[in-house]
């Protein structure tokens, strides 16, 4: 997006974008700490993260970006079945030790759910600034 352009752009929408960014950064970080503490085959923790981005761009349909004529900005609103996805994957992060935890290592379960929560925020920012860019070519 060129600076003209980002005048246009909902507030709401460059502090989610921020959030995912920052949420990414954070999992990624913590994800890699795990994986290093506990031993653990980089590939568990990069098939989580491929996976998290593919969800991420898969859930990302709960943002529904549109042009507000009355303020001239690009807006987002949220899709109904998009948010109830969203909460039923979060009630998954929060509880996954209680539901896994006798089954797999907890550093496995941290670094491999934490790589996924970090794709998930990529994959989310990655939709959303195509679908911001989409508009303002359509535009």
């Amino acid at each position: 997006m060129e600076n003209k352009s980002r005048k246009n752009v909902h507030r709401k929408i460059k502090v989610k974008l921020w959030v995912y960014f920052l949420v990414f950064i954070f999992s990624l970080i913590m994800s890699m700490f795990h994986f290093v503490k506990g031993n653990i085959s980089f590939y568990f923790p990069l098939g989580g993260f491929i996976v998290g981005f593919l969800i991420g761009h898969i859930i990302n349909r709960i943002n529904k970006v549109s042009w507000d004529q009355d303020s001239e900005m690009i807006d987002l609103k949220l899709d109904k079945l998009g948010v109830l996805i969203l909460v039923v994957y979060l009630i998954f992060v929060v509880f996954k030790n209680v539901l896994i935890e006798d089954i797999v290592h907890l550093h496995h379960i941290s670094s491999i759910s934490l790589a996924v929560l970090s794709g998930t925020m990529l994959g989310h920012a990655v939709a959303l600034r195509k679908k911001v860019s989409k508009m303002f070519k359509m535009l």
